[in-house]
């Protein structure tokens, strides 16, 4: 830059413009050239030229041209970076869709059933082999009979005595049945052949004898819970449910009871076979 003041003081700026390429040898030819004389230092890192003119008494009273030639380093510019897109995490991606899960049907527990014990089968019993009770005759009428020392059902002592080849007693006079409950049935309940299970209230004994004679305890048969079907009698020394006791004491007297020969979960019935020869 060189600038010109009322006073005719000339001062000439020059910065970074020659650097590299003999910076002092080209001020010293330039002061040369405009007839100027002075001196070159170093200010705050740039080089600078100070120039009088020759007509100058000098830098003191020079009241002349003044001629400073300065220079700076040229701002370098950091090179720009080159673009680069902004970075963004992917987006991202959805999981494949899968449906949820179906619960299944909710199945209610089954209830189980009341516990009952269980009723022995009359084939544990060999056919070919009598308890140890003994067989009695009965002289009135010439039979046989002998009661199996063994709880059971009605059906399961009904097909017993007839594996046998006897048949579940029957009492068609009141002799008879006085002999069997003496002999068979004071300390045990004795199953008879008698059903009316075919018919209700049409009793029949399973030998097809005439029906012409009954002992019944007053009140019965009672059908109770309409599934007594089946001639018992006798006594029994007692049974113990849920911390109670109960008795079956019928004597001579007939009941008519359901198959199982359960009474309050407990079998308490006997065959008492009878074999007519």
């Amino acid at each position: 830059m060189i600038q010109s003041s009322t006073t005719d003081r000339v001062s000439i700026e020059v910065c970074g413009v020659v650097q590299g390429v003999g910076f002092r040898p080209f001020v010293y030819e330039l002061a040369t050239r405009l007839n100027l004389g002075g001196y070159v230092a170093n200010c705050d890192g740039a080089v600078v030229s100070s120039f009088w003119s020759r007509s100058a008494p000098g830098p003191n009273n020079a009241p002349a041209v003044v001629t400073r030639i300065e220079s700076k380093p040229a701002p370098v510019n950091p090179p720009k970076p080159p673009f680069e897109a902004p970075m963004f995490p992917p987006p991202p991606i959805d999981p494949p869709f899968v449906p949820a899960p179906v619960d299944p049907p909710v199945i209610p527990a089954p209830v189980n059933p009341p516990i009952i014990p269980a009723i022995q089968p009359a084939n544990l019993l060999p056919a070919n082999l009598l308890p140890a009770s003994p067989r009695v005759h009965n002289p009135a009428n010439g039979h046989d009979y002998q009661r199996i020392d063994k709880a059971m059902s009605w059906h399961e002592a009904n097909d017993y005595c007839d594996s046998l080849g006897g048949h579940l007693a029957t009492a068609t006079s009141d002799a008879e049945n006085q002999f069997l409950f003496k002999t068979f049935g004071q300390d045990h309940v004795i199953w008879l052949g008698a059903t009316d299970e075919d018919e209700e209230g049409k009793w029949t004994w399973v030998t097809g004898e005439p029906w012409n004679y009954t002992s019944w305890m007053p009140g019965e048969p009672s059908n109770h819970g309409k599934k007594e079907h089946y001639l018992n009698m006798g006594n029994c020394p007692g049974v113990t449910f849920q911390g109670r006791n109960y008795f079956f004491r019928f004597g001579p007297k007939w009941n008519d009871h359901e198959s199982s020969g359960d009474y309050w979960q407990t079998l308490i019935c006997y065959p008492v076979c009878e074999w007519d020869k």
